[in-house]
């Protein structure tokens, strides 16, 4: 049976628009160096002989695990750690190189810093007093004080006053935040909650909430992880 002239023109139309479809994805799709240098790293890290309906972690980071060594000075790598190392390389790169008298005074200030923390004489030179000072400003520390420590000056609050002047984070006994109000976002209400500091719970890892990992990440467990599987941040 002939096919009708009508239905005959509307099949040419949608494969032209289905092959128009197609162009377009191709032209869509990212072929900067760039692009094409993370999609090879991210097919490094897969195992493309796993089916991922049986073990989908094992197909999304099984190249890692199998490629990926831990230094004798780590205890576990992570995909986000090899990015992390990478950045720290970077930015030592750009921190050892000489000031420019026209650059921005915040550049200057990171390398004054980075150069003074390098100086090895001027730092066996002074040893242990700077800390010590910094130390006594901030209320002192039993450890160091020995007999001569007043448990009955020390208030939390006090401490977390003098380390707000001297500009450290407050979040050392208890962690607390001013946020909008998610019931009314023209009200502002302050968070409290317990410290987020990693000695506040030993082994487990400093994370301000749980919802902060990542399921996307890959991780070679730490020497004292294994034989007990891989955990997925």
């Amino acid at each position: 049976m002939p096919i009708p002239e009508a239905l005959s023109d509307i099949d040419h139309v949608n494969a032209i628009d289905d092959t128009g479809l197609k162009q377009k994805a191709v032209q869509e799709v990212c072929q900067t160096p760039g692009c094409v240098l993370t999609a090879a790293d991210l097919i490094k890290t897969m195992d493309l002989g796993v089916d991922p309906c049986d073990n989908f972690y094992q197909f999304a980071c099984g190249g890692f695990i199998k490629s990926t060594i831990i230094p004798d000075d780590k205890t576990q790598m992570t995909t986000f750690g090899i990015l992390n190392d990478k950045l720290e390389e970077q930015v030592r790169i750009l921190v050892e190189e000489p000031i420019q008298p026209d650059e921005p005074k915040p550049f200057t200030l990171v390398r004054n810093l980075y150069q003074s923390c390098m100086n090895k004489s001027l730092l066996a030179k002074k040893g242990l007093d700077p800390i010590k000072e910094k130390l006594k400003k901030l209320g002192g520390w039993p450890v160091l004080e020995g007999s001569q420590w007043d448990p009955s000056g020390f208030t939390w609050k006090d401490s977390v006053y003098r380390f707000r002047k001297h500009g450290y984070s407050v979040d050392y006994f208890i962690d607390f935040s001013v946020t909008t109000d998610v019931k009314n976002s023209t009200y502002r209400v302050i968070d409290v909650a317990r410290s987020t500091r990693p000695w506040t719970q030993p082994g487990v890892p400093h994370e301000r909430s749980p919802g902060a990992r990542s399921a996307s990440l890959c991780k070679i467990p730490g020497r004292e992880e294994r034989g007990r599987g891989v955990r997925v941040y």
